[in-house]
């Protein structure tokens, strides 16, 4: 099995309930627009699997998940990042496994 990293940012993405939403309630995705690799801007559906305070102002955070490709023969994409939900912006490294 090969890994692929890639990394990009964050162009917007959902406010600090529709992240906690996310991550508390089974079942729930968010969207993502990201550039990765200085590629045109794409839509994405997460899915949160863990949000870590990154300092004390309760804006910015360390996040982690998966991608939910729309091809659902695809495997999904494990992601960690950093993400400021005031801004809506931050920066994402995903890592591919094939």
């Amino acid at each position: 099995m090969t890994t692929t990293k890639r990394e990009g940012w964050i162009l917007d993405a959902p406010g600090k309930f529709e992240l906690m939403t996310a991550l508390f309630v089974k079942g729930t995705r968010v969207e993502f627009t990201v550039r990765l690799d200085g590629v045109k801007p794409t839509r994405v559906t997460v899915q949160i699997n863990g949000v870590t305070a990154e300092d004390g102002s309760r804006q910015n955070w360390i996040i982690d998940g998966y991608i939910i490709p729309a091809d659902t023969e695809m495997p999904w994409d494990q992601f960690s990042g950093y993400y400021d939900t005031r801004t809506r912006k931050g920066h994402i490294t995903v890592q591919t496994h094939w």
